[in-house]
């Protein structure tokens, strides 16, 4: 059994992530760790490394975040998208990528949320 991050993972947030990279003239592509597949393509990965595959979903799982959206930003893409920008570059980046989730994120309360979408499966060898 595992879980994983699967297709559409927090996709409004790393889709505004991309579009202000771009806007910046930095393509995101090189700078994204994340693989978020749909269940049928992870499906069939395992099955090629001989695997046996009891079950594979993807499970959305609406997040409220610890912190906000920034905090979150920080804590997964800081290191990652957003290595080789200087603080001040990489603040302007998160703030902005911030302020255009709001319509996604955020609640009538003020609570920034994630839409996380759990890839679940059972495999067995």
């Amino acid at each position: 059994m595992g879980e994983a991050g699967g297709f559409q993972n927090c996709s409004a947030i790393r889709s505004h992530l991309h579009q202000v990279l771009r806007e910046r003239g930095l393509e995101p592509e090189p700078r994204d760790p994340f693989y978020y597949p749909t269940a049928s393509a992870y499906r069939k990965l395992l099955e090629s490394h001989g695997f046996t595959v009891e079950s594979c979903t993807l499970v959305p799982r609406p997040t409220p975040l610890p912190t906000n959206l920034v905090g979150w930003l920080r804590t997964f893409c800081r290191k990652s998208f957003l290595a080789d920008l200087d603080d001040e570059a990489a603040e302007d980046v998160m703030e902005e990528v911030s302020r255009r989730c709001e319509p996604d994120c955020r609640d009538e309360e003020g609570k920034d949320h994630a839409m996380y979408v759990r890839l679940r499966f059972s495999a067995h060898l």
